[in-house]
């Protein structure tokens, strides 16, 4: 679930990013094998994470599957930056 989704559930949604959104979620799958979070609730750290404009950069340090990639410079920054 896109946090547009989330957020706007009462008054509806922008498809638009929400389908952005669901492509980062399938293109992150396709190269790091695993989806980026368990479960689309603010629950979920890393989904929350993802929530946050600010922080998504962060999403790669924490991540299980791709802090050790990241912290060995090993994760492009325009796949970074295209992810988030």
């Amino acid at each position: 679930m896109a946090p547009e989704i989330l957020e706007s559930a009462k008054e509806g949604y922008d498809a638009a990013p929400a389908d952005v959104f669901a492509f980062g979620i399938i293109l992150f799958i396709m190269i790091f094998g695993t989806p980026p979070f368990n479960q689309a609730s603010r629950h979920d750290n890393i989904f929350r994470y993802m929530t946050r404009k600010a922080t998504a950069h962060f999403l790669f340090k924490v991540h299980p599957k791709t802090k050790g990639l990241h912290s060995e410079g090993k994760i492009d920054t325009d796949l970074v930056d295209l992810l988030t």
